[in-house]
C-alpha cells in the first residue's frame, strides 16, 4: 500500500494534539515506546508505518528531537520477487516560546518521504525478472530485511540477478565473465582468491544499485551498473563496515546470445566521509 506525502502531513496536523502539550521532548521519546510515538503522530495510519529511530537522542549534538525515521509497510514493486518501501522522515522544530536549551520540547514541522528502498522477497523469482502486480509484500516488516537503495525497481531486478550468477560462478569455480578484482585490502587477487572472496556474499545482500559516470560515453551499445555490498548485519564473524565491496558490471546491448555482463570489476568499497554518523 502506497501512501503519499500530502496523507501523512494531514495525519501529523490532525495528531498533533495526541502529543503531550502538542509537543515532545527527548526525555518522553526515551520513555515511550515507538509504537505509541507512531500512534500520537499518525493516528490510524500508524499501523501501516514502522519506527527505525534511535530512541535516545539527547545526545546528539544540538540537543532535542531534530527528526524520526519510519518505514512505511512493503508493497509490490511490479516486478516478481521484488519489494518496495519507503522511508519517512518527520522533521521537528523547537515549540514557539520555548526558553529551554536542554531538551526543547519540540513540533512536527515537514515530512519527507524517499521511495528508493528495495528488498527481495523471493531470490528465484527475482531473477525471472517478470512483471508481477499481485506480490505479497504487505506482511513483511522492512527492520527485518536488507533494503537496496536504487532509482526504480528494474535496476534492482538487473542487479540482483547479475550479482546471483555472478556468485553462482564463483561458488562453482568458473565464470563467464572477465573478472577486474581486487581485495578488501586492495590487493590484486587472481580468479581463485576471488572466487573465494564473493563466495562469501549473499545476492540479496546488496546496499545500493547506482550508475556509472562517464560509462558508455561515445558507446551508446553499452551499459554499465554499480553496487555496494557487504556481509549480512548478523555475520558477527565480520565487521560488516570492513567487508564493503563494490562491483561494477559491464557489458554491451550489441552482444549476441542473452543479455549480461562482459566484464566484472571488483573493488574495497570506501565509505563516504560526509555520510558518517548519518548510516545507524
Amino acid at each position: 500500500m502506497m501512501i503519499g506525502v500530502a496523507a501523512l502531513a494531514g495525519a501529523l496536523a490532525s495528531q498533533q494534539a495526541s502529543l503531550p502539550s502538542g509537543t515532545l521532548t527527548a526525555a518522553e521519546l526515551e520513555a515511550t515506546p515507538p509504537e505509541e510515538i507512531a500512534r500520537r503522530l499518525f493516528g490510524d495510519l500508524s499501523r501501516i508505518v514502522y519506527p527505525v529511530y534511535p530512541r535516545r537522542q539527547r545526545t546528539l549534538p544540538m540537543g532535542g528531537v531534530r527528526a524520526l525515521q519510519f518505514y512505511t509497510r512493503p508493497y509490490g514493486a511490479g516486478l516478481s520477487g521484488i519489494c518496495q518501501t519507503d522511508l519517512l522522515i518527520v522533521m521537528f522544530e523547537t515549540a514557539p516560546y520555548t526558553l529551554r536549551r536542554d531538551d526543547p520540547p519540540v513540533q512536527p514541522a515537514r515530512v519527507a518521504l524517499y521511495d528508493n528502498s528495495y528488498f527481495v522477497a523471493d531470490l528465484a523469482r527475482a531473477r525471472a525478472g517478470e512483471i508481477d502486480h499481485q506480490s505479497s509484500c504487505s506482511e513483511i516488516d522492512p527492520r527485518t530485511v536488507p533494503l537496496i537503495v536504487a532509482s526504480r525497481p528494474g535496476e534492482v531486478t538487473d542487479a540482483v540477478t547479475n550479482f546471483a550468477d555472478l556468485i553462482d560462478g564463483a561458488r562453482a569455480g568458473r565464470v563467464s565473465v572477465a573478472l577486474d578484482c581486487q581485495g578488501l585490502a586492495g590487493e590484486a587477487l587472481d580468479d581463485r582468491s576471488c572466487f573465494a572472496l564473493l563466495s562469501r556474499y549473499r545476492p540479496e545482500r546488496i546496499d545500493s544499485v547506482s550508475a556509472v559516470p562517464g560509462c558508455g560515453r561515445g558507446a551508446t551499445d553499452s551499459w554499465c551498473s554499480r553496487i555496494e555490498t557487504s556481509l549480512d548485519r548478523h555475520d558477527t564473524a565480520y565487521d560488516d563496515r570492513a567487508d564493503r565491496l563494490e562491483i561494477i558490471f559491464e557489458g554491451s546491448r550489441a552482444d549476441i546470445g542473452p543479455p549480461g555482463p562482459a566484464r566484472v570489476r571488483v573493488r574495497p568499497a570506501r565509505p563516504d566521509p560526509d555520510l558518517e554518523g548519518l548510516i545507524g
